[in-house]
């Protein structure tokens, strides 16, 4: 072998070892969640603009499935809000980027459990009536597949909110009632 051809040879491996080695996929992913919703978003900033992405959950001994309306996405983000509904097990979630038909880059995935909840503050109204006082809590409405989209589904149809309303008496502050 000549040196021009084992040197042409090496400047191959190398710019190929460059190429699939660095394909610049660093992808800062974060998932949100309010009241029982999870979005997952992205930015993958040396990414091309035409680069595709597919969102993939699991849930605790099964195996990893598409999101079906999050696959081969141009977006930055895709609410798997519908995909979860125990929420008692771990559930998973990871971005696939597409460099190709052929060839997806799986980005490390995300944890969602009971622990990444953030909730909105429940609804508290107070009535009374004669000499009886009624209090009621109202809580966030949920998104999830077991309730339908056109009806609040309250968190606490979902899970426990161990939620405690405790009544002080104004005038004896050691008079109370949980």
């Amino acid at each position: 072998m000549r040196t021009q051809d084992f040197t042409w040879c090496v400047l191959s491996v190398i710019i190929v070892q460059f190429i699939t080695g660095s394909t610049g996929l660093v992808c800062d992913t974060a998932v949100e969640s309010l009241d029982l919703s999870c979005l997952l978003r992205w930015d993958c900033p040396h990414a091309s603009p035409n680069i595709t992405y597919t969102v993939q959950t699991k849930t605790q001994g099964d195996p990893w499935q598409d999101v079906p309306w999050c696959v081969w996405l141009s977006s930055r983000s895709c609410d798997v809000s519908q995909v979860f509904s125990n929420f008692e097990l771990y559930n998973m979630i990871r971005l696939g980027v597409h460099l190709s038909p052929s060839s997806t880059v799986w980005i490390k995935p995300h944890k969602f459990d009971y622990s990444d909840f953030t909730f909105s503050p429940p609804s508290v109204s107070v009535s009374l009536k004669n000499d009886s006082m009624s209090v009621k809590v109202q809580f966030p409405c949920a998104t999830n597949r077991r309730c339908s989209r056109d009806v609040c589904c309250p968190i606490s149809k979902l899970i426990d909110p161990w939620t405690t309303v405790t009544l002080y008496n104004e005038l004896n502050r050691s008079d109370n009632q949980v």
